[in-house]
This record gives C-alpha cells, sequence and structure tokens, in this order.
C-alpha cells in the first residue's frame, strides 16, 4: 500500500534540535528530495521509516540531488523534537504508542494493544501525513508497508549536497541567532558583546556561502570535456518551480537601494558592484543593467523554433539505451565540437561554471597593453626571419605563428584583407606601437553581461547558450561585418563566466580549459594557470590514463598539482576519470556488470602504476587511495533517469544499474571533497558561538559573587567616565603603536637575514646559467612578459634561468616571532588597563587583572587568531611562499617587459646580461612590499577594528568589555537562558560538520 502527496514548495521554521533523536547518518550524501514513510502492518507493530523521494527536472529527467531545503535530512535536524511531537499525536489518536524514533531516514516504531483494520490505517497514515505535511511543505512524500527495519534493506534515495545541507542549516542558526536577540534586553546585549558577534556571524556564513572549491578538466581535445559538463549540469539542474521561486526579485532589481538587496543582484553584476562605493552603486547598477542583455530580446518565433529542437534533443535521449543514437542531441549548455573539428579546441580560454540561481554570463576581454604583448610576438618572430619556426599542422591544429597571424588580421588594422606582408610588421618598434581596430580597442578591458529573464527555466538556458556558442563560432552570423565583428570578440576574449542553477555547482567552480594538445601558447598558457589554481583535476580520457596521450600525462606532472596533492590531500585531489561511452564498445548493462567491474579494477591498477612512472616516484598508499578513478556513463545514466513512470519507483527499479555507471558515487564524491574544503569556515561559526558562550559562563560565575556593585556607583558618573575614556583611549593607542612598529622590524628581520642572502645566492647561480645558456637564445619570443618567462613554446625558460638556483625559504622563526608580538600585545593591553583601572577603582592590582583576564581575554585571543588567520585565510609558511612567488614574478616581469620593446635579440640579451642579478635581487622590495600591503594591512585594519567599538567615537574594545560588565544591570536569569540557546545553535553547526551523508 502506498500513499503518495503532492508536491509543493516553501520554508521551514526551525526548532529546537533532539539530542535523543540524532540526526540519520549515511555512507553517502543523503540521495533524493521529497519523502516516502514507510509503513509495515504487522500485529500490533508499525514500523514507519520517512525519506526523500526522486523528482523530476527539466526535460522530464530524474534529478539525483535534492535541495537541501526540501530534505528529510533538514526535517531531522531542524525539527527533531517537533517530527517527535507530531507522530506521538497522531499514534495517540489511533490508540497507538511511538516506542521508538531510530535514525536511519527516519525510523519509527509504533505499537498498539489491536492490530489496525485496514480503514483504520489508512486514516492513520493520511493523518500522519497531514501532520508532517505542515514541517515538510515541500511534501511529495509516501507512506508504504515494509517489513521489520532490522530486514529491510534500505531504499534508493537522492543525495543531498552536503555543502547545500550545511548552508542551509548555518543560515538556519543565523535567522534563529538574531530572534533571540531581538528579546534580548541592551544590558545583556552589551555584555556578552552581541552586537560584534551578529556581525561576525554573518561575515563567516556570507564567506562560506561564497567559497568555490575550484575544479578543472583536463584532457587532449575531443575527449569529452564538454560532453561531461553539460550531463553534470543537465542532471542537477533546477526545475521550473525551483527556478521560479530563486528568482522572484529579479523583476525588482531598478530599485535595489540596501546592501541586503544587492543579494538580490544576478553574481554577474553583483561582484562588479561590490567594488563600487554606497554614493556610487545606484548610478553604476543602472548603467550596467542597461547594457545588459535579456532573455526578453529573443524574437517569440526564434525562440519557439530553439524550444521545439529542445524537446527533439530531449526525446533523443530518452530513446537513447532502445537506438544507442544521438543524432538530434543538443548540448544543454556549453558547445561542443562537431565531428570535423575533433582535434581543435571548442574555446581558447577557460570557460568558469559557477552556481547561480538564475542563468548569467560574463564575458571579459583582453585589456590593450596584454593583446599588444601578445600580438607583438608575431613581430618579433617576422624580424628574426623565423615566423614559421613553430609551425607543425597536424590534425588541422592552430599552431603558434598560424595563430598569431591569425589574430594580427582581425585586431589589427594592418592586414584587413587578409594579405599578410611581413615587411610592414618589421617597422613596428615595441608592444606598445601596435595599432588595434577601433572596435578592438572600445571591446579592450571591458565585460559583457547575459541574464535570463528569471521565469522560464528552458529559455533562459537556451538564451545563454546561444550567446555562449558566439564565442566559439560564428556560423550564425548573417552578414559580414557581423561575422567580422564577432571574429574580433573571439580573439581579444579573455575569460567567459557561466553562472546556472544547477545543484553540481553548488560549492565548487568547474572549469572548462583548451585541450592540452592545442598548441597555441596562449591556450597552454590558459591550462598552466589554471592548474595552479585548483583544488581538484578530473584528467578525461576514453579508455584509462594509461593509454591517455603522453604529452597530456607530462603535462599534469610538470603542472606541480600532483607534488600539491602530496603536500595537502585534504584540500587536493585527482580524479582519472574514463568516459567510457566515448569509445567503449562495452554498453553500460547488467549483462555486463562482472566484465565491467573487472575492468574498473584492473584499470585502476594500471592508471595509479602509470602514474608513478610518469611521477618517477613511489607513491605513499594514503595518496593513492584519494586518488579516484570513476569510469562514467553519464549518457546511458541520464536515458534511464527519463523513463516513464513514478520518479521514485523508477530510479528503485533501476538501482543496480544506475550505481554500476558511477555516477551517484561521482556527484557524492566531488561534492564530498568540496565540503571538507569548506569546513574550517564552519568550524570557525561553531567557535565564534562557543566562545559567546564561554563569555556568558564567565560572567555568570564572577558576577555571582556579587563582586562588581561596589564599582557600579563611579561608572554611573558621565563627567568622571568621559575622562577616564580619554585616557585610556589614549593608552591603548600607544600599546597599538608599539605592536605595529614590532611587525615592521620583524618584516625588515625576514627580508635581511632570510631572504636577501638567499637571493644573492640564487643571482649569482642564475648569472653562471645566463652565461651558460645566452648563447643558445635566438627569439625574441622567449621574453614575451605575457608568459612570466615561462613560454610554452621555448624549451628555454627565462625564469628558471633567473630562480632555478633558488633554494626554498624557511618561515618558521619569522611565524614564531609574529605570534609572540601579537601575544605580548595581549599581555601588556591586559596588564595597562588593569594597572589603569586599579589606579581608580580597586587598589589591588592583581585582583583587577584577574577581572580584565577573565572578561577580555577570550576577545583579545580571537582578534590575534583572526590577524594570524587560520586555515581558511592562513598566515603560514604556504602564505608566505605564494607572496614570495609573486614577488619573484613581478620582479622578472619588470625586466622582460624592457627586454622585449628591444630592437634585437643581442641587444635584449645586453640588457638581461646587464640586469639580471639586480632583478633576482630586487624580488626582496616587491616581496617585502607584498608582506605589507597584500598580508599585513588587511589583516591589521581587520585586528585593530576588532580591538576597537564600531561608530562614530570608538572605544578601546577592553575597555568597553570590562566597563560595559561592571556598569551594567546583570540579568542572570536571561543570560542563562540565551546561553542555552546558543548552546542549540552550536549542536546544528555539528550537525554541519557532520554533513549529510554520516550514518548513526
Amino acid at each position: 500500500q502506498t500513499l503518495h502527496n503532492g508536491s509543493g514548495e516553501g520554508g521551514v521554521k526551525m526548532a529546537g534540535s533532539d539530542s535523543d533523536s540524532p540526526p540519520a547518518r549515511r555512507a553517502r550524501l543523503c540521495e533524493n528530495s521529497q519523502s516516502s514513510f514507510e509503513v509495515n502492518l504487522r500485529k500490533s507493530t508499525l514500523f514507519l521509516r520517512i525519506s526523500d523521494r526522486f523528482v523530476q527536472t527539466v526535460g522530464g529527467i530524474i534529478c539525483p540531488i535534492v535541495s537541501a531545503g526540501t530534505s528529510v535530512c533538514v526535517l531531522k535536524q531542524l525539527h527533531s523534537t517537533a517530527v517527535s511531537g507530531a507522530l506521538e499525536h497522531v499514534g495517540e489518536v489511533f490508540g497507538l504508542a511511538m516506542t521508538a524514533m531510530k535514525p536511519g531516514s527516519i525510523l519509527v516504531e509504533f505499537e498498539g494493544k489491536d492490530p489496525l483494520s485496514e480503514d483504520t490505517c489508512k486514516q492513520f497514515l493520511q493523518k500522519l501525513r497531514n501532520e508532517l505535511q505542515k514541517l515538510l511543505p515541500s511534501g511529495n512524500f509516501c507512506v508504504e508497508r515494509i517489513e521489520d527495519p532490522a530486514h529491510a534493506g534500505s531504499p534508493l534515495e537522492p543525495l543531498v549536497s552536503e555543502v547545500d545541507f550545511a548552508r542551509h542549516i548555518l543560515k538556519s542558526v543565523c535567522n534563529e541567532f538574531e530572534a533571540k536577540v531581538k528579546v534580548l534586553s541592551s544590558e545583556t546585549v552589551d555584555w556578552l558583546d552581541i552586537k560584534n558577534t551578529i556581525g561576525d556571524l554573518n561575515c563567516l556564513i556570507k564567506e562560506f556561502e561564497d567559497k568555490r572549491t575550484k575544479i578543472s578538466m583536463l584532457s587532449q581535445n575531443g575527449k569529452g570535456k564538454s560532453t561531461i559538463l553539460n550531463f553534470l549540469l543537465c542532471l542537477t539542474a533546477d526545475n521550473e518551480m525551483e527556478y521560479k521561486n530563486n528568482n522572484m526579485h529579479l523583476k525588482g532589481l531598478s530599485n535595489i537601494n540596501t546592501r541586503e538587496e544587492m543579494e538580490w543582484i544576478p553574481q554577474a553584476i553583483r561582484e562588479e558592484l561590490e567594488k563600487t562605493t554606497d554614493s556610487e552603486r545606484t548610478e553604476e547598477l543602472q548603467r550596467m543593467l542597461a547594457k545588459c542583455k535579456c532573455t526578453s530580446i529573443v524574437p517569440p518565433l526564434e525562440m519557439e523554433e530553439a524550444l521545439a529542437n529542445e524537446k527533439k534533443s530531449f526525446d533523443t535521449l530518452r530513446q537513447y539505451l532502445d537506438t544507442t543514437g544521438l543524432k538530434n542531441l543538443q548540448p544543454y549548455l556549453l558547445p561542443v565540437k562537431s565531428i570535423n573539428n575533433m582535434y581543435s579546441t571548442t574555446t581558447k580560454c577557460n570557460v568558469r561554471l559557477k552556481y547561480g540561481p538564475v542563468y548569467q554570463m560574463k564575458i571579459k576581454y583582453f585589456s590593450v597593453e596584454e593583446l599588444q604583448s601578445i600580438l607583438y610576438e608575431l613581430v618579433t618572430m617576422v624580424k628574426e626571419g623565423d615566423d614559421n619556426a613553430l609551425d607543425a599542422a597536424e590534425f588541422g591544429r592552430a599552431t603558434s605563428s598560424a595563430a598569431l597571424k591569425e589574430l594580427f588580421c582581425l585586431l589589427t588594422p594592418y592586414f584587413l584583407d587578409c594579405s599578410f606582408d611581413p615587411d610592414l610588421l618589421k617597422k613596428i618598434e615595441c608592444p606598445g606601437s601596435i595599432k588595434l581596430c577601433q572596435d578592438v580597442k572600445d571591446l579592450a578591458g571591458t565585460s559583457e553581461y547575459y541574464v535570463g529573464d528569471g521565469e522560464n527555466v528552458m529559455k533562459d538556458r537556451l538564451f545563454i547558450r546561444e550567446n555562449l556558442q558566439k564565442y566559439v563560432t560564428t556560423q550564425n552570423a548573417t552578414q559580414e561585418e557581423e561575422k567580422t565583428l564577432q571574429n574580433r570578440k573571439i580573439a581579444a576574449l579573455k575569460t567567459i563566466e557561466v553562472y546556472a542553477p544547477c545543484k553540481i555547482l553548488i560549492g565548487k567552480e568547474l572549469l572548462e580549459a583548451p585541450g592540452i594538445d592545442e598548441s597555441d601558447p596562449l591556450a597552454l598558457k590558459e591550462i598552466s594557470d589554471v592548474l595552479n589554481e585548483v583544488n581538484s583535476i578530473l584528467y578525461i580520457s576514453d579508455y584509462s590514463f594509461k593509454t591517455s596521450e603522453k604529452e597530456v600525462k607530462e603535462f599534469l606532472v610538470q603542472s606541480g598539482f600532483l607534488d600539491r596533492c602530496l603536500e595537502n590531500q585534504q584540500d587536493q585531489k585527482l580524479f582519472l576519470v574514463t568516459y567510457a561511452e566515448k569509445s567503449s564498445s562495452l554498453s553500460l548493462s547488467l549483462a555486463h556488470e562482472r566484465i565491467i567491474l573487472r575492468q574498473q579494477l584492473e584499470t585502476r591498477k594500471c592508471d595509479l602504476h602509470t602514474l608513478e612512472r610518469f611521477f618517477k616516484r613511489k607513491l605513499p598508499d594514503e595518496f593513492k587511495k584519494n586518488v579516484s578513478t570513476p569510469t562514467l556513463y553519464p549518457v546511458a545514466y541520464a536515458s534511464i533517469l527519463m523513463k516513464a513512470g513514478d520518479p521514485t519507483e523508477v530510479a528503485r527499479e533501476h538501482e543496480n544499474i544506475l550505481k554500476l555507471s558511477q555516477m551517484q558515487s561521482f556527484f557524492a564524491e566531488l561534492d564530498h571533497f568540496a565540503f571538507n574544503y569548506g569546513k574550517p569556515l564552519i568550524e570557525e561559526i561553531k567557535d565564534l558561538l562557543c566562545r559567546l558562550q564561554d563569555t556568558a559562563d564567565k560572567h555568570m560565575q564572577y558576577c555571582g559573587k556579587d563582586e562588581v556593585k561596589k564599582w557600579q556607583n563611579i561608572l554611573q558618573n558621565k563627567e568622571s567616565m568621559e575622562l577616564l575614556l580619554s585616557s585610556a583611549n589614549e593608552r591603548h593607542d600607544d600599546v597599538l603603536k608599539i605592536t605595529l612598529k614590532k611587525l615592521e622590524k620583524a618584516r625588515e628581520g625576514l627580508i635581511l637575514n632570510t631572504v636577501n642572502p638567499l637571493l644573492m645566492e640564487a643571482a649569482n647561480t642564475a648569472m653562471k646559467e645566463w652565461d651558460s645558456t645566452k648563447s643558445h637564445i635566438n627569439k625574441m619570443g622567449i621574453f614575451n612578459p605575457y608568459y612570466n618567462g615561462r613560454h610554452p613554446a621555448y624549451k628555454i625558460k627565462i625564469y628558471h634561468i633567473a630562480y632555478g638556483g633558488l633554494k626554498n625559504l624557511d618561515f618558521t622563526n619569522f611565524l614564531d616571532e609574529t605570534r609572540n608580538i601579537m601575544e605580548q600585545y595581549k599581555e601588556t593591553a591586559i596588564g595597562d588597563f588593569s594597572k589603569f583601572l586599579s589606579q581608580h577603582f580597586e587598589k589591588d592590582t592583581d585582583k583587577m587583572q584577574r577581572l580584565v583576564r577573565l572578561v577580555a581575554e577570550k576577545e583579545l585571543d580571537a582578534g590575534i587568531d583572526w590577524y594570524m588567520g587560520k586555515k581558511r585565510l592562513p598566515f603560514n609558511g604556504t602564505k608566505l611562499q605564494n607572496l614570495f612567488n609573486e614577488a619573484l614574478v613581478l620582479s622578472l616581469k619588470y625586466l622582460l617587459v624592457k627586454v622585449y620593446s628591444m630592437k634585437s635579440i643581442e641587444e635584449a640579451k645586453e640588457k638581461v646580461s646587464k640586469d639580471l642579478k639586480t632583478t633576482v635581487l630586487k624580488a626582496a622590495k616587491d616581496f617585502e612590499y607584498k608582506l605589507k600591503y597584500d598580508l599585513h594591512d588587511a589583516r591589521w585594519k581587520s585586528f585593530a577594528g576588532r580591538m576597537k567599538t564600531r561608530g562614530a567615537n570608538p572605544k578601546s574594545r577592553i575597555w568597553q568589555l570590562v566597563t560595559t560588565s561592571l556598569k551594567n544591570e546583570f540579568k542572570i536569569k536571561e543570560i542563562e537562558k540565551f546561553k542555552s540557546s546558543v548552546g542549540d545553535m552550536i549542536k546544528m553547526v555539528d550537525a554541519a560538520l557532520e554533513g549529510s551523508r554520516t550514518t548513526s
């Protein structure tokens, strides 16, 4: 017997959690949304299970992921007490007693004196469903009879993203916190310094929501990167109802005035607006909205035709398992190449995919200086009489000089008729003298925006897809002028950012880079830059990593990503993905299950062995365990999820073959990795609430002894207080100034005693290396500053010559010294303020110091931690090394800009011979600058701000904490109640830290 409930949408209000009813833990992410109540009627015992159900998304595909806000996971965590109450109440009405509420999906056991009749059981289930619908408005759950849970297996459920689950919990915590604070007295708010806590809590939660794990696709051209990404997006897209609900504010964008309302603005636009001041924001928003292109500009007939083609595309996918053909299949969002262009890159720039409630896109163009630097390389080739030296046309791929010639014809007015004249290029003296076409100059350094209307999910997606396609090909351009302009846009394109309402993107940024075998140095630089910034790589091959192209494997090893994986396995992960449907003759079928599973095991063993061989070292077992080697069947997986019938029944009926496709576990593993990457922020939120709870506890202990009453009359004297405050602020400012000076001297000591000696040694080595290498350098392109001395088209790298002999820096002493200086600040601030207060109030300095330490030490420690940083914003050796590496690049680039403008290669080499040693040594100054402005200044401003109160007349924090505690009425019962509420919130944050895939 099965009862189904209709679906609906809505939020849920947070209720206290029940420690006796822990959340269900799962071996993998909770797998779906909507709920299924399963009940077994056996004698006088009823067994009931509440679990998520599957729902359909666009095109009728069953979505394998459900929003956390509609999931039983959140129902258990935020409403466990209310759920227990509802179950007990309904049970009593029917003479049933709830004897157990066990972890699991939600497993409940009822007992009654007599078995229920069939009709009574139906009434009971209906009543129960109605009550639970009040707590889970998303609905769409069913009630089934099952056997004893001890013998019944767990049914297949949709995934609940751990990142999404944590976001939902943290938002609920924030809402609950603000609601509790509203009913507190102003005295208690001051006692516990709650205004600052609210500000910090909001900042941390926003930072968690904005944090994205960066994941890049890597492969040769034509291996299916775009196809896999399209299916990841398609399978996890928001359905029509979710899309409309999440975008209901879009129509009122022109009237936005407050920072809170800025959250409604599409991210592509909002990120630019956040750089403006409050006074500039409204005007800038109006300008950007006027410039932005929206779905409504598409002619109705054109959109109708696109929708009709899209229906054919989904029909093709639905019939795939029967026909194994994909003739009419359209790409879901990202362009894919045709059969005739299998070895050409789909786009020569990075496409960055991020989560956004509405489909949107941002196009960013190179600056004038960047374009001139890129183009000047062809000038140097022509002057050297070697403009074809790098040509190696193979499989129709673009080559370096051919690509640069094409760019020159498009972007400059020199060869508008495409008749290339080398003599004209020889007259160009330096990068800055290259002229650009006027429309290219107008584009340079600018951005374009495309945003859906937020009303129809299919139309908005097609609008973004078609416009994204324009930056890959001009096949839809109708006039020659239009085609020329579009080609220029493609040539001047630097990066594309696409925001899509697809659950796979929550907490992640997926990057599609050009294919690795693209010989255009621009493309290779784009790939190299991506691999330097990502946390994870999805290495795509059609058979295995072992059989993939040698040049791609070598590029992976040389990128340094594997070294980072060895150093930090928690924040770095490699996926060796086999896209079996690309070329395998073995289709996804349960009849082939044993063969497929055996092949997967063999492939993993071979791939790990091949990885060791190319990496040229023995990899530790822990590292190997962290390497994921899934074999994916995304097309078959999607086709199965389009079968007719109730979504949950279809998914459960095909559970075995769905698991065999490895798509479900792949989704879970990606999400779990992203969740772990964001965990430090959740831990900081917990620390913040624990610190507040601890503050309340210490205040109650101290004030319970009536120690403060004797000072309150003095502190109520406004005139004397103002005099004391002025003096206290001056004393605290002096302590801050002394600390600031000590930090400056510590940085100077690092440069003088550690950095300079190493750079001097490296500079001498660099000169020896240069003297032995310079005779082999006969191409100006090696000095192109756009590539920072690491031009991918040349074996000789100027960067390696300059810094190849540089030893690793040891920052341990500097970090210890910095931490000690900050600790000295705390002790000095506490001691000085205690002495100051004892002069006016309590002659016993030790007793006063105990009071000050009790009230203020936790807050001062938090300020020091803020300066020194934690996992999310570390002040550690890795951060310092990254800044040092940036300084090395900056110093070398300054030299390369000058060298690249020289008239001849000999003149350029002479300049390098003269300035290379100075350049290497100058990196110390650049590093010192970065230490101060990129690391210290922002942290010190934040730290100093935390050590003072907010407002027009700021006071020292230590003064505010202590005197507020002394002069205000201490409402112990109110604080006890609030402390208990904070304890409940900490339990909820703990649930967010555990994630939705844990099991109990």
